[in-house]
């Protein structure tokens, strides 16, 4: 699995690269939804993204209009506004800050299995 990290918080970005090298996954980071931008592609196998970077509503909303990415976004657990608001943008999966690394493999093998069947001859995606 290729994996897009946006975070601007270089303090969580190491654990998080951590914690998805140790599934098996490829990670690029990107600091800036501009350098996100310029970065996808169409091998990733999802986005993780800080709901606290600028303008990572927006950017998530583009990407929406365009792309099935899925599209894994964290924030505190009583940000109910900023939930809804991520919600409305595409964001798949929200997942609090303080659960993030331990949930993130469970939702990652649903992403794979999910992108599996869609592959499958005579699956409806196909």
């Amino acid at each position: 699995m290729r994996i897009l990290i946006l975070e601007d918080n270089l303090f969580f970005v190491p654990q998080i690269e951590s914690k998805l090298q140790s599934l098996g996954c490829e990670v690029e980071l990107a600091s800036t939804c501009a350098i996100a931008a310029e970065l996808l592609d169409d091998k990733f196998t999802a986005l993780i993204a800080d709901l606290h970077t600028k303008g990572v509503l927006e950017f998530v909303q583009q990407l929406k209009s365009t792309s099935t990415l899925p599209v894994l976004g964290f924030c505190g657990h009583a940000e109910v506004e900023l939930r809804k608001q991520a919600k409305a943008a595409g964001v798949d999966h929200l997942i609090p800050n303080s659960e993030l690394l331990a949930a993130i493999g469970a939702i990652l093998s649903r992403i794979a299995k999910r992108s599996e069947a869609e592959e499958e001859p005579g699956s409806p995606a196909s």
